[in-house]
């Protein structure tokens, strides 16, 4: 059996979590920062990784706060990447500088 195509309009009506553009969360990965594309509670999705990263692997990075200043740590694992060169990951820790946004 051949491997079912996601539909992206499909699964925005069938997401558990609404999906938020605004504000960007800064994310912090291994000397790296990156600004969220989108994020809910359950995770979020960011422009190309620095390295390269398969689904299933686990990172570690912060939330950045507090105009650099301060970074609250999380781990997510990578869901999912997409043609666009986009890294989807799941939070497994929620750090709390992130539900102060919702």
């Amino acid at each position: 059996m051949g491997q079912q195509k996601r539909n992206p309009k499909l699964a925005r009506v069938h997401r558990k979590r609404p999906r938020h553009v605004a504000p960007r969360l800064k994310l912090r990965f291994e000397d790296h920062n990156y600004k969220t594309i989108d994020w809910s509670i359950g995770g979020f999705r960011i422009g190309g990784f620095h390295r390269p990263v398969l689904p299933r692997d686990t990172l570690e990075g912060g939330v950045v706060t507090w105009g650099g200043l301060k970074k609250e740590a999380f781990k997510a694992v990578v869901v999912r990447l997409t043609h666009e060169d986009n890294v989807c990951c799941s939070f497994l820790t929620l750090p709390w500088a992130m539900l102060k946004k919702l």
